[in-house]
This record gives C-alpha cells, structure tokens and sequence, in this order.
C-alpha cells in the first residue's frame, strides 16, 4: 500500500478545484477567510468533478485508469489556474468586503473556540470509524462498491447488464447487478482512491467521502459569512450541519452516494439561494450547474434540477406570468390527454411521461401513481427518532415565521424553497410506489440529507433576516427618541 500516493490521489483534485474556482472568481488578494473557505468548499466538488472526466477520458483512451496520466493532468491544470489567478491579479478590480467585521468578545472567542473543538472531534471520529470499520451498509457493498471492486480487479470498465441478459450471454465478459443502471460517479471515486493506495481496502476507499463532508461544512462557513454573519454564528451553522447523526452514520459508514447529493445538490441549492436572494445571475447559475451535476451521482439528480428550475420560476416569475405559465401548462397537458399522447420513447433513456398508470423518467423504472398515508412514518424519523435531531422543528418554525407579515423577499425565498422541497417528498413518497420505502425508514430519509445543506442555510437566512430587520428597527426607534 502506497499512502503518500492515495494522500495525492485525495488531495490532488481538491487543489485542483480549488484553484480553478479561484481563477474564475474576481477573488482577493488580500485575507479574506471567508472567500478562501468557498473555494476550499465548492472547490472539492469542482476538482473531484473534474476527476470524474478525467477518470473516463483515461478509460477512453487507454482503456484502464491510469493513475499518473490522471494525475499529470490535474497538476497540469492546476497550474494553468494558477497562471490565470496571477494574470487577474494584475488587473484592477473591485474586491467585495465583509460587514460584522466588529473584535469578537472573550465569550465569542471561547464559544468559537469550543465549537472548533466540537467540529473537530465530530470529523475524528468519522475518521476513526472510516478508517476501522469495513463497509457494511447493504447498498453500499451490494451496488456502489461492488460496481468498484470488479473494475478494480478487471482493470477496465466492465459493462453491467441486466440479470436476463447476463443469463442469456454466458461468454459475455459482462456482469450483473440489481444497480447496473446506476450513475457511475460514486464509483469512480471509490475506484480512484483504490488506484491511489494501490490495493483494494473495504475501508479507505471511503476518505473522499468524509472529505466530502467537511468540504460541505467549508461552503456553509463562507456563505454565511458572506451574508454578514459574525464568524461565531457561521461556524454554528457548519456544526449544525456535521452534528446531524444521519449526516455522521453517512461520513463514517461509507459507500452510499448520498452525502455527495448533499454536496452537489444540497449546496447547489445553497448557491441558488443566495443568487436568488441578491439577484446575482452568475450565482443562480452556479447553483443550476452544480444540482444538474447531480444527474451523474444519482437517478434522482434529474428530478431535484427540475425542482431547482421550480423554485427559480415561482420566485423569478411575476403572478401574471406564473399565472399564464400555469395555463399554458395545463393546456399542454389537456391536449396530450386527448390526443393520448401521454409519454414518448427516448432511445437509451427510456420510456418518459405517463404510461398505463406509471410515470416514467429517464433511466428510471416507472412509477405507480396512487395515494399512500405515510404521515406516521415521516413524524416518526423526523420528530421522535434520533437521526435528525431538533433540524425539522428548526424548519417547520422557520417555515410558519415565513408566512407571518410583514413578509420580506428573503421569506418569500424561503417559503418558496422549502415548500417545493416538501412537495417533492410529497410527490415521491405519498403519491407513488415509492411509499413502501418511507414505510422501510430507508429513502424517507436518505432523500431529504440531500437537501439538507440547504434547509439549514435557508432557516440561517430566515433568522438572520428577521434580526437584522429587529436591530435595524431598534436603532430607528432610538434615534427618533434621542432626537
């Protein structure tokens, strides 16, 4: 085992990413903390997405993965970044500054200095759990992994079939999985960093995915900072996030895809907020970008973008338009009711619409709509069961104090987002065969972690809105009685 090696398999990317994001923002020269830990955050995601293009172009074109090309490249392109930042900086721009910038008392230094250390033994112990025990997950060994472990040994990209075909193609070089259909992304990491390491390992293949972790705790920091919070407030929102149980039980016991929802989709939902929020159209489509990626993680990627696009029409959209957007929609759904033309075959993407009592989307299987009470199954895993801890009443208060006037953009922002969240569980879980998977406590709440980045940055946005808004308020009030 090589450990310098599988360090550099880890690190690498990340820097990468880092760099390339630096070289894309108008950043600062200066020591802005609260820029430097974005780009360290959205920077994993972005690196580690370029391996995952480098990771198939090696493939393409040699036919295995190989490590030093891959790594060669991404030097390549970190330097190329870095030239870039050098030549920007020579440039004359504009750099953003921070408010709250106000000396920290001695007990917010003692409450940031706990929290650091609270933060800290959180990711220990996901390390130590990491590093100790193998995978044990049934999804983990049997779909994510078990895809790895077999390129691992085979050297190449073995295709995976459906059993059928499998049974009926003996000399095929194929194998069969009940995940063949599976996006790859997942994979591919835990592959890269057995390549890294140089021996196949139940357990270290998952670091990139506590890394993923602290990355998203990273972005969280610096979007809150960059709102005006005090450093104090914005580290209580990263550790809010990393104290989550199930967030933990998904950093210590590796292989399933979901924290890199959490990453990909919870902070592209986090990103689109802000733009939304400050109107910034290069934010809104970063966002976009990033929850679009998630396609290539997960099948459910797709319908969390086009919740994403959702969210952007109703806030975006005047009434007139949602109103004639609305008509114009139901309109088109009419006529293919009426000319029955209700789904349509896409090639290798399958059947996509509605079909004999099924809704289908790409490379999905299809749906059974029908109604299924799971409301004890929800109130059960979000309010009496340890996974989440106190995170959907922080939600569900949120929520009710968005819709009480005086209401503001950021409520309505808010409002919006997490009513469009709750539509879609209430679509997926109540509305379709899914259900039995909320009756299971499986997918009830492994869907909702991908989103998870998001709702607390939300509620974040919520609270320190409506204190901004009582300080802003309490000083006018003063100033008139002193006048």
């Amino acid at each position: 085992m090589n450990y310098f090696s599988l360090a550099a398999a880890l690190i690498l990317p990340w820097i990468t990413g880092i760099f390339t994001l630096a070289s894309l923002q108008r950043s600062n020269s200066k020591n802005n903390h609260s820029i430097l830990a974005g780009q360290i955050g959205y920077g994993f995601f972005i690196g580690y997405l370029i391996l995952y293009g480098l990771i198939r172009l090696s493939f393409n074109l040699t036919g295995n993965l190989e490590l030093k090309w891959v790594m060669g490249a991404l030097v390549s392109l970190s330097l190329l970044a870095l030239l870039v930042i050098r030549y920007r900086r020579k440039g004359h721009f504009s750099y953003p500054t921070l408010t709250n910038t106000s000396n920290p008392s001695v007990w917010e230094k003692v409450a940031f200095t706990t929290l650091i250390i609270l933060t800290a033994t959180h990711l220990v112990f996901n390390l130590l759990e990491t590093i100790w025990t193998p995978l044990l997950p049934w999804d983990a060994f049997s779909a994510w992994t078990h895809v790895a472990k077999v390129w691992f040994y085979t050297g190449e990209l073995t295709d995976f079939v459906p059993a059928a075909q499998w049974l009926a193609q003996p000399d095929s070089p194929a194998y069969t999985s009940h995940a063949y259909n599976y996006p790859i992304f997942s994979s591919l990491m835990q592959l890269w960093t057995a390549v890294g390491l140089g021996s196949w390992s139940e357990t270290l293949i998952n670091l990139p995915q506590l890394l993923c972790g602290l990355a998203i705790g990273m972005a969280l920091f610096s979007e809150c900072r960059q709102q005006g919070a005090s450093r104090l407030i914005s580290l209580s929102v990263c550790y809010l996030f990393l104290s989550i149980p199930l967030i933990n039980t998904h950093l210590s016991l590796g292989g399933y895809a979901d924290i890199w929802l959490a990453g990909f989709t919870g902070l592209g939902f986090v990103k689109l907020i802000t733009g939304l929020k400050e109107q910034q159209p290069i934010a809104i489509t970063g966002g976009l970008l990033l929850i679009a990626t998630a396609t290539l993680i997960k099948n459910e990627g797709l319908i969390w973008f086009l919740l994403a696009l959702l969210t952007t029409a109703i806030f975006q959209l005047s009434s007139r338009q949602l109103l004639t957007t609305l008509a114009l929609t139901s309109a088109a759904i009419l006529a293919c009711l009426l000319l029955e033309t209700t789904s349509l075959e896409l090639g290798t993407l399958g059947r996509v619409g509605y079909f004999e009592g099924k809704i289908f989307a790409p490379n999905m299987p299809g749906l059974t709509f029908q109604y299924h009470n799971v409301w004890p199954a929800y109130f059960k895993n979000f309010f009496l069961m340890g996974s989440w801890n106190l995170l959907w009443l922080l939600v569900f208060t949120s929520l009710v104090t968005a819709l009480i006037p005086p209401y503001t953009p950021t409520k309505k922002l808010v409002t919006t987002f997490v009513l469009i969240f709750l539509a879609g569980q209430f679509f997926i879980f109540f509305l379709t065969d899914q259900a039995r998977w909320a009756e299971k406590y499986t997918a009830l709440n492994r869907l909702p972690l991908h989103f998870s980045p998001a709702l607390i940055y939300a509620c974040f946005l919520l609270w320190h809105d409506q204190l901004k808004l009582k300080t802003e308020k309490q000083a006018t009030s003063n100033e008139l009685h002193n006048s």
